[in-house]
C-alpha cells in the first residue's frame, strides 16, 4: 500500500507512472554492476571518496530497476527512496533498513561532493560490500523476464 509521501511524489511528478519495460530495468542492473566494479577500482587506486560516489550510483541504478519494474520512473532521488520503501521494503521484499542504507549513502555522497568530507578506505570497503548486497537483493527481486 502506498503512503502519503508516495502520493505526494506522484502528484508533484517526482514519480511518474509508465509502462513496464523489462529491458529498461535490466539495463539499470547492468549499470549498477558497472558502477560497483568502478567503485572497487577507484578504491584500489586510492580514491575512497570517489568510490563512495560510485557505490551510491550502483545502488541508485539497482533501486531504479526495482521501481521501474513496478511501472514508475523517478525524477528525484528522494522520491526513488520513497517508492522503494513503499513498493518493496514495507511489503517485506527488501530487507528492513535497505532504504535507510540507500539514503545514508546518498547523504555521504553529498557530503563528499559538496562539503569535501574525507572518507577512509576501510569505511569505503565496507560500503562497497554493503552496496554489493543491496544490488544482489535487487537482482533477486526482479521477475525472471526482466533478467533476460
Amino acid at each position: 500500500m502506498e503512503g502519503s509521501e508516495f502520493a505526494e511524489c506522484v502528484a508533484k511528478r517526482g514519480l511518474r507512472k509508465m509502462p513496464v519495460d523489462p529491458r529498461v530495468a535490466h539495463k539499470e542492473l547492468e549499470e549498477a554492476a558497472l558502477d560497483l566494479a568502478r567503485a572497487r577500482a577507484s578504491l584500489d587506486s586510492g580514491s575512497a571518496g570517489w568510490a563512495v560516489v560510485q557505490s551510491y550510483y550502483a545502488c541508485f541504478h539497482a533501486a531504479r530497476a526495482l521501481v521501474l519494474s513496478r511501472g514508475y520512473s523517478e525524477k528525484s532521488h528522494r522520491c526513488l527512496s520513497i517508492a522503494l520503501r513503499d513498493l518493496f521494503e514495507r511489503e517485506g521484499l527488501l530487507e528492513k533498513g535497505s532504504v535507510d542504507f540507500l539514503d545514508g549513502l546518498r547523504e555521504l555522497r553529498e557530503e563528499f561532493n559538496y562539503a569535501l568530507k574525507q572518507i577512509s578506505g576501510v569505511e569505503t570497503a565496507g560500503i562497497i560490500e554493503d552496496s554489493r548486497k543491496f544490488i544482489v537483493q535487487a537482482q533477486t527481486l526482479l521477475p525472471d523476464d526482466e533478467k533476460k
